[in-house]
């Protein structure tokens, strides 16, 4: 019998399999799933193509999937669903990508676990249950300093002909931007938020500019000021990053903790290594 993690950010998916001595077989990737942006049929054909090639699903015991979007009772059981179709035999355990992230940043131990990748959010985290979060509004009216807020406002000031003259250019000879196919990407072609995830990397690539140093800095003033600042115990938890934009863009969010005089913690690029960890650490597989 084998147990499969998932970790499916808006972007991507990790993979981990595990067999029944907990040791770790393989691991692999897969496009994200939200169930947001996708409907139950869609999550089945893209599992029938792409996960249930790499096990057989008459030898899945148990599956562990932690999603962006899965927040809900109704959307963990859109995928849950899903997954059962596929995998009939497993026990299925669906929960939000934000305990993903607090169980792979502070294990078994009291912190603050926030997550600057495609998406954003925060959370305190007790050592076993998430306690206190706040509102996350989603990409269009949230997400505040990660990769599709940075894109959003790397556009919006490129449409408007708001930034300097050399990151207009730079920018324009880039990416041949045209405002059609904007308009298009962000409100009838689905998955908006990596479209305007996806400018990220113009942003470190020019992250020394004053115009994109201040956009940056902004954008996680504004997330901290929203998301964490809201949170019990701020002045005194550790608090952890998991997330491309936290990694590339450390030095950033570490001037704008010390500014607040907040302690940070751990800053990984993926919470799978943790999530993995975690539940080998476990003498049972504890469910989302």
């Amino acid at each position: 019998m084998i147990y499969l993690i998932a970790d499916s950010g808006s972007s991507k998916t990790d993979w981990a399999v595990l067999n029944s001595n907990k040791q770790l077989q393989e691991q692999f990737q897969s496009i994200g799933i939200n169930p947001y942006f996708w409907t139950s049929e869609q999550i089945i054909e893209e599992i029938w193509a792409n996960v249930a090639p790499r096990v057989s699903e008459r030898k899945v015991a148990q599956i562990f999937f932690y999603g962006a979007g899965c927040s809900t009772d109704e959307k963990k059981q859109v995928v849950a669903s899903a997954l059962h179709k596929v995998f009939p035999n497993a026990q299925i355990s669906v929960g939000h990508d934000l305990l993903a992230a607090a169980r792979a940043l502070c294990g078994n131990t009291q912190g603050i676990a926030c997550i600057l990748g495609t998406g954003s959010n925060a959370c305190v985290f007790n050592g076993s249950e998430i306690t206190a979060q706040p509102i996350n509004l989603g990409f269009w009216l949230g997400d505040e300093g990660s990769g599709g807020y940075i894109g959003k406002k790397l556009l919006k000031a490129f449409l408007h002909q708001e930034m300097p003259a050399d990151l207009y250019k730079a920018l324009k000879e880039t990416y041949l931007i045209d405002v059609a196919e904007v308009l298009e990407n962000a409100y009838q072609n689905p998955f908006p938020n990596r479209y305007f995830a996806s400018f990220a990397p113009f942003a470190l690539q020019n992250a020394k500019h004053p115009f994109i140093e201040n956009l940056l800095y902004k954008g996680f003033e504004d997330f901290l000021g929203k998301y964490v600042g809201k949170l019990p115990l701020v002045e005194h938890l550790p608090i952890h990053f998991v997330g491309s934009i936290a990694v590339v863009f450390e030095h950033l969010l570490q001037k704008c903790l010390q500014k607040r005089g907040w302690k940070l913690g751990k800053i990984i690029k993926s919470p799978m290594e943790g999530l993995i960890n975690y539940h080998i650490s476990k003498n049972t597989y504890p469910s989302p």
